[in-house]
């Protein structure tokens, strides 16, 4: 959908469209906004105009999306560049709020990827890594769930959205990225009970792996198992695709995680600005 303020006669085709926001649906009740730019000869009435105007392209987005499409989208969001002020000027004064700065990271495969079956991570006692298509079908969901849930618990990955999305619309984009495939998806289990997770999506399109997500509880913190992990996903993909790197996205300020990736390879290529806005029912 999109909606757009125009200039000179509605009717016909000599108006010309000043401002306008596209809204595309996507999985997990989420829809993504794309804003117009200004023109390179600058906004008609100056920077406030074309800011305000955008913002009533927004709001109009966001109105028929929870009037029209209340069941499907709980979630508004926007990725604009850091440079893009025109954009998130507008998105703010939409009602937008900022739930951190994401960098995009990647790893080049290496010649070491391999080099043989990926090394099981050291787990402490009693802990097991565990395929998510070994799990039976039936509980699987439920136990993603948990895992999720544990990990969220004093994040530093966008602290900010916990409790604006309910846990099972996550699930649904973790699985709506790239090809969704249980067997590329672990669990860290003690017993029954999940403790973290590591999911990864091959992305035929564009040639490259994605690591969807890494989360562990409080309890395995600051042990070396998320290194552990990510050396297993790397040489697991490798063996699988040995020829496409390995991408993520993760908050800058998540300091430990951006320092493992650094660590790993992955180097930085894009950084991006996550602006959300509920436009849906709360979550029950």
């Amino acid at each position: 959908m999109t909606f757009a303020t125009l200039e000179g006669p509605v009717e016909g085709t000599t108006a010309t469209v000043r401002q306008a926001c596209l809204g595309v649906l996507g999985a997990g009740r989420t829809a993504m906004l794309y804003v117009s730019e200004p023109p390179r000869s600058g906004d008609a009435g100056g920077a406030d105009v074309g800011r305000a105007e955008r913002a009533r392209c927004i709001l109009a987005v966001c109105q028929m999306l929870g009037k029209e499409h209340s069941g499907r989208v709980v979630l508004a969001q926007s990725l604009p560049d850091p440079a893009e002020l025109w954009s998130m000027g507008a998105l703010t004064s939409a009602g937008f709020q900022s739930v951190g700065t994401l960098l995009y990271m990647r790893r080049q495969p290496r010649a070491e990827d391999r080099k043989g079956p990926p090394p099981l991570p050291t787990l402490p006692a009693g802990v097991s890594l565990v395929r998510v298509s070994d799990l039976p079908e039936a509980g699987r969901a439920a136990t993603l769930i948990d895992a999720m849930n544990a990990s969220y618990e004093d994040t530093l990955d966008c602290p900010s959205l916990c409790g604006l999305r309910d846990t099972r619309d996550i699930l649904q984009s973790h699985q709506a990225t790239g090809v969704y495939d249980p067997s590329l998806w672990w669990l860290v289990m003690e017993g029954e009970r999940p403790l973290a997770c590591l999911f990864l999506s091959m992305c035929p399109e564009q040639r490259t792996t994605e690591l969807v997500y890494l989360g562990l509880s409080k309890p395995l913190r600051g042990k070396g198992v998320a290194r552990g992990l990510m050396h297993f996903g790397i040489g697991h993909v490798s063996a699988m695709q040995p020829s496409w790197p390995l991408a993520c996205a993760v908050d800058e300020a998540n300091a430990p995680a951006v320092r493992l990736y650094d660590a790993l390879g992955f180097r930085a290529f894009a950084r991006r600005v996550g602006l959300v806005k509920r436009v849906g029912a709360p979550i029950s």
